[in-house]
């Protein structure tokens, strides 16, 4: 405040003024000066939890490729329901924004982070996690249309960590099938042949990429998830052979719970049914490679971000109707614990109106 002292100088020395009231000029000043006291301290200092608010709710059908091309266009669409989670500790001032906010909530690190991990581990571990779900939902899918879809031996390369030893080399759908010449059968085989190795040293793999043989020699280095262990840096999980090739863009979005959604939309794009029936049908849900459909977390966010894209219905693992039911207001909750249950749902569903038609009386 030194360019007071001037200031007031200066006015001393000018013609006396008419009188006039007391001016309380101090107040506003001193309320701003807090205001931005605070607002500096509120964007430094950070609090120990984490925002967590409805995300964006996403068409897959504009995600999928079946065979390099874009599905058959269905009469409504299967929607990709997610929750939107800050990358850090919010600041003082963010978490101010989240209390006076009634869609955003803080939550604790400990819920959404795995024991021992760190944020950057728990990103890559999201990333395995979105990449595992569109497997298992393939071959789910697939099978369900009574497609051939068999095991075969080796170790289906679901994802690549970057800068790995194995980012030059290695990409999603490989099939690991021998190790220094030895063959691999289960990624189990894989992961020991790996382990025996100490960091630093080379492994040689044989590779399965389209049909054509590859070989790479790798150098092992400490693994990011579980420190001390070799790794070359890879997700693995058993091979199967799909009769189709698809592939599912999704971005930035991680996690598992898109399982379920990604195996209905596969199952309408592939098939010659259109399950949605003219609904916009919003879902979420793990899914195992038996079908079998898995609870979630942030169910009531997913309801809000279905709601704002116009979902009418939502499909969702049985034991999550309870908590989701009190926030749904006007959307069909659907409670399953199979894939089979969700698709023997949706066909039981009465086909949707066209928008802007309306009933006419006799």
């Amino acid at each position: 405040m030194v360019w007071l002292a001037p200031l007031m100088d200066l006015e001393s020395a000018l013609p006396p003024l008419p009188p006039r009231r007391r001016s309380r000029w101090w107040v506003p000043a001193y309320v701003l000066a807090t205001a931005a006291a605070l607002t500096g301290v509120g964007s430094a200092v950070h609090l120990p939890d984490y925002s967590i608010g409805p995300g964006p709710a996403r068409d897959v059908g504009r995600m999928v490729r079946i065979d390099g091309r874009a599905p058959k266009r269905s009469s409504g669409s299967f929607l990709l329901t997610t929750v939107s989670v800050s990358e850090r500790t919010v600041t003082v001032l963010e978490g101010l924004r989240a209390w006076l906010d009634p869609s955003v909530s803080l939550i604790s690190r400990d819920a959404i982070l795995t024991p021992g991990l760190d944020d950057e581990q728990q990103a890559l571990m999201n990333v395995e996690a979105i990449e595992e779900s569109k497997y298992a939902a393939e071959v789910v899918a697939l099978r369900a249309l009574d497609m051939e879809v068999p095991r075969i031996p080796g170790a289906f390369v679901l994802s690549v960590i970057p800068d790995s030893p194995a980012a030059a080399s290695l990409k999603s759908g490989d099939v690991i099938v021998a190790v220094d010449g030895h063959a691999i059968n289960v990624p189990e085989q894989l992961s020991k042949a790996i382990g025996t190795r100490r960091v630093g040293q080379t492994v040689r793999l044989t590779v399965d990429r389209a049909g054509t043989r590859r070989r790479f020699t790798l150098r092992t280095v400490d693994s990011v998830i579980d420190k001390g262990r070799p790794s070359v840096g890879i997700f693995v999980r058993e091979a199967f052979r799909l009769p189709v090739q698809i592939s599912i863009d999704t971005g930035d979005i991680g996690g598992p719970s898109g399982g379920l959604v990604f195996a209905l939309a596969i199952a309408g794009a592939v098939g010659h049914e259109d399950l949605t029936r003219g609904h916009r049908i919003a879902a979420t849900g793990t899914i195992s490679l038996d079908g079998t459909v898995g609870a979630v977390g942030g169910v009531r966010d997913k309801i809000a971000a279905a709601r704002h894209v116009g979902a009418d219905v939502f499909v969702l693992p049985a034991g999550e109707v309870a908590l989701a039911r009190p926030v749904a207001r006007g959307i069909r909750l659907i409670g399953i614990r199979t894939f089979a249950e969700a698709v023997a749902a949706l066909r039981r569903l009465p086909a949707a109106r066209p928008a802007g038609s309306s009933r006419t009386r006799p």
